[in-house]
């Protein structure tokens, strides 16, 4: 009885819920790029309510993630056609689905945190814009302060409210660019330079 109660219960998630998400959520607390989308298409929308989304904005939605991905996955490939810097490809990675997920809530950002400590553990090498970069990121991620004051607060405004929504995203592709300049720095330079049979010049 207990398993086909079970059962029954995943059928549902996977034939009514997941199909109704897929889309994202309008609303002020997804902080992925769908996020940003609903808040430029209905910025008064999202402060105090989950609104339906339009059939062409869902498609723009995953158009967009599939663009973010196959882009990324087309620059590893890129820049090393073997298994050199597959670690830190595989740490930049959770960032890349933070940002293209049909909805990301402030605890999905719990992943993001495997990412910082790399990132942070090899900030030694990390130039100075690159370090202003990391560091306003990492605050950015840790607080909700922003997104609240501009849902909640007596000074909320539409703009305000799309200006507290792109600051996840915004951080989150900060974030990616960061551990891509490090991937880059990391390969071995021979694999940076197109193969032609001779050696590079000193």
């Amino acid at each position: 009885m207990a398993a086909g109660v079970a059962w029954q219960n995943n059928l549902t998630w996977l034939t009514r819920v997941y199909p109704g998400i897929s889309c994202g959520v309008g609303y002020s607390g997804n902080h992925s790029l769908a996020g940003l989308i609903d808040a430029l298409y209905a910025p008064g929308c999202v402060v105090t309510l989950q609104f339906p989304l339009p059939e062409g904005l869902c498609l723009f939605h995953k158009a967009c993630g599939v663009a973010v991905i196959l882009a990324f996955l087309f620059w590893c490939w890129k820049k090393s056609k073997d298994a050199s810097g597959v670690i830190d490809e595989l740490i930049v990675l959770p960032l890349i689905y933070l940002l293209v997920a049909p909805f990301s809530w402030g605890h999905h950002f719990l992943l993001a945190v495997f990412p910082l400590t790399y990132l942070w553990a090899s900030s030694r090498e990390a130039t100075g814009v690159e370090m202003v970069t990391l560091s306003l990121s990492t605050v950015a991620l840790g607080t909700t302060l922003p997104n609240c004051m501009a849902a909640v607060s007596p000074w909320a405004r539409p703009l305000l409210t799309v200006l507290a929504i792109a600051l996840w995203p915004a951080a989150t592709s900060a974030l990616i660019w960061v551990g891509m300049r490090m991937l880059a720095r990391a390969l071995p330079v021979g694999l940076l330079l197109p193969t032609s049979g001779r050696l590079p010049v000193e």
